[in-house]
């Protein structure tokens, strides 16, 4: 079975580490912002020192390194090395004029990698404070540190709404990855759940008649044919079953299955009692009830056969007030020591997710009723509709808190 949960923490752990920068293009536009550090030749073009250029070219490095390398560490060595890219700012600042756009390098970067917008927001003021109390306490020029100022809010600003919107598609992507995990985990369940039902239910009436083939073949070898026939045929419809529920096609309808439950008893010479005190109780279900209706009975069954040891099986379908019961009683062993084996954790789980209720009683014999409440179409297509409206809702809501 696939793990949802860990396959939700690592993509947003991917999500938080990587800084959002997952595609080639993002990649190629931001290693492209790098040729803006061209203006910071400037200052030492026109000082025209040596050393001068040497550490220019030792920041260049160790800019080049940091903004690329950042966003892909993580905890307590991105923050030193944040610290450091920032650090490194303030600290050349001083001997060269035109490098008061280096800070928008950093403050971007850490836009990307930062999810909580007011942290962000309140890093970005303390740097361009710190920014006007280096100038003022060193005595600087007004232009490079105000120039540093002025750049860090005019182009940070917009890149933050940016940062949102990516970190908001790569939540959407999170969930609908999400969704189709729980989709493929919820289909092989169904798989697991349905085979177990119809081979179960098939393989057991198979066997019954073996052994009734095996008591007629030397007494009655014409009777012992039929049986034969009957059991090549009920192996060729567990085949077709079989592909139906492996394709979702799987039910026949409740009368289908009362028949097959009949012939299935008195194979194995168990009396059935069908009481159906409505008789439009079949008709007050959705199609998605009755094959939870049907395979809950078929389950039932099957279970009945292999382990009450009963000689009588009463069925009941009615209708009390607006929920349709279904009711399966036996007179034998009850279930003892057994508890509830798949079949019947896979029947409750399909209960349960058609909004119904399964309730079980071993003491005198085994009592299985289910229970769903009643549905038609009308109410269907409302609740359909109630579902849009609070997706809806949710939509506009998330939509107002990222704006």
């Amino acid at each position: 079975m696939v793990d949802a949960d860990g396959v939700k923490n690592a993509y947003a752990g991917q999500m938080r580490d990587s800084g959002l920068y997952f595609d080639r293009g993002s990649r190629l536009y931001r290693n492209m912002s790098l040729l803006y550090t061209v203006f910071f030749f400037i200052d030492p073009f026109n000082k025209n020192q040596m050393w001068d250029w040497i550490w220019l070219a030792a920041v260049l490095a160790i800019l080049v390194v940091l903004f690329i390398g950042v966003p892909y560490t993580r905890g307590w060595f991105r923050i030193l090395l944040f610290v450091l890219f920032f650090g490194m700012g303030f600290a050349y600042l001083p001997f060269n004029s035109s490098f008061g756009g280096y800070f928008v390098y950093p403050t971007v970067t850490l836009a990307f990698v930062l999810c909580d917008m007011r942290k962000m927001i309140a890093i970005m003021l303390a740097e361009c404070a710190l920014i006007a109390l280096e100038g003022w306490l060193l005595h600087g020029s007004v232009w490079p540190y105000g120039l540093a100022i002025f750049l860090v809010l005019a182009i940070t600003f917009p890149l933050l709404y940016s940062a949102q919107e990516r970190r908001a598609s790569a939540r959407l992507q999170l969930a609908q990855n999400e969704i189709e995990n729980l989709a493929k985990v919820a289909e092989r369940e169904r798989i697991a759940r349905d085979l177990h039902d119809l081979l179960g239910h098939t393989l057991t009436l198979v066997v019954l008649k073996s052994e009734l083939v095996e008591r007629l073949i030397e007494s009655d070898p014409a009777s012992a044919k039929h049986e034969v026939t009957e059991i090549q045929q009920t192996a060729r419809k567990a085949l077709t079953e079989v592909r139906e529920a492996v394709s979702g096609y799987r039910s026949q309808g409740l009368p289908v299955e009362i028949k097959r439950a009949e012939h299935t008893l008195q194979v194995a010479g168990i009396a059935m009692e069908y009481t159906d005190v409505d008789a439009s109780v079949q008709d007050d279900v959705l199609p998605e009830q009755e094959s939870v209706l049907t395979l809950a009975l078929r389950e039932a069954m099957t279970n009945v056969v292999r382990h009450s040891q009963a000689t009588k099986c009463v069925v009941r379908l009615v209708r009390e007030d607006r929920r349709v019961v279904l009711t399966v009683q036996d007179n034998g062993v009850g279930l003892g020591s057994r508890g509830a084996g798949f079949g019947l954790r896979g029947m409750q789980e399909r209960v349960e997710a058609a909004g119904g209720d399964l309730h079980i009683e071993g003491k005198n014999g085994t009592m299985l009723k289910v229970s769903l409440p009643v549905k038609t179409r009308g109410d269907e297509a409302g609740r359909e509709s109630a579902v849009v409206e609070q997706v809806s809702i949710a939509v506009l809501r998330k939509s107002g808190a990222s704006a």
